[in-house]
């Protein structure tokens, strides 16, 4: 399915219901490498576990945030501040090709 979609989207949002938090924050990890975009997963404030990571190459910059079960609601939102930075990441002949991860193997990102 990543691999159907990656050309399709560059924001892929999962909501989710789901106690099991670590599965869900290693699926983000391996969705935002696989996709090559801003992966999103929304999980009920219960069980915590809400994230989203893009392909940065700075690994510190890589999780956009992540927030944890609370007995409370909780918000978090995010800005995509350079658009044209952001969808021209699949360029990596661009000035700020060096601010992305390399795509993945196999992707032909040059045709988007």
């Amino acid at each position: 399915m990543a691999a159907d979609l990656r050309h399709l989207s560059d924001v892929w949002a999962v909501p989710a219901l789901n106690k099991d938090v670590k599965t869900f924050d290693q699926m983000a990890l391996a969705l935002h490498y696989h996709m090559f975009q801003l992966v999103i997963v929304a999980n009920n404030g219960e069980y915590g576990g809400s994230n989203a990571y893009w392909p940065r190459s700075d690994p510190h910059i890589r999780q956009v945030f992540h927030t944890y079960g609370q007995p409370q609601a909780s918000i978090a939102f995010l800005e995509i501040d350079d658009i044209g930075a952001f969808l021209a990441r699949h360029d990596m002949s661009a000035v700020s090709a060096e601010d992305w991860k390399h795509p993945p193997a196999g992707s032909n990102m040059a045709s988007l």
